[in-house]
């Protein structure tokens, strides 16, 4: 594939891309803030097995929408389905995460920044459900509303997905 600046700017403006974006910049800032604070003050779990899903989930989602952003960039976007498995299984996992690090939060009176983590991890899971919902075609019009893609559109799609 030819390395143009048309197509490098129209693939970082994709709603997926920012979408990867957004919760990667999440993933981050949630690690800032596991490491910055006390380790009994800055992870919101209750038992060995919430601390488990919570260690495994944000730093491997860390590296898997690095490595997403990654492709986008040099030009080789990853294929749907693959993006559909990691997309809908990190939703999963931090709307797991984020729930109980809520629940925990508020029933056991855990300090604010665990409550700041669990938050974020529902705005990441929210970041993908968006992503996922684009991935699956929801904010496209229908063929019979009579808007047509441009031929400009359907090259871009076809050789981008």
């Amino acid at each position: 594939m030819a390395w143009s600046q048309e197509g490098f700017f129209s693939r970082i403006w994709d709603l997926n891309f920012i979408c990867k974006l957004i919760a990667l910049s999440i993933n981050i800032f949630c690690i800032v803030v596991w490491t910055s604070g006390v380790e009994d003050e800055s992870l919101p779990a209750n038992n060995e097995h919430e601390l488990a899903l919570m260690y495994h989930t944000i730093p491997a989602f860390t590296v898997i929408l690095s490595v997403l952003l990654g492709m986008f960039l040099v030009g080789e976007v990853p294929g749907l389905i693959t993006q559909k498995v990691y997309i809908f299984t990190g939703l999963t996992l931090y709307l797991i995460v984020g729930t109980v690090g809520i629940q925990n939060s508020v029933d056991n009176d855990y300090p604010p920044m665990m409550l700041v983590m669990s938050l974020m991890c529902i705005a990441a899971a929210g970041a993908m459900a968006l992503d996922f919902l684009k991935l699956e075609n929801f904010f496209k019009h229908s063929s019979g509303s009579g808007v047509q893609p441009s031929a400009s559109e359907f090259e871009h799609y076809r050789n981008y997905h």
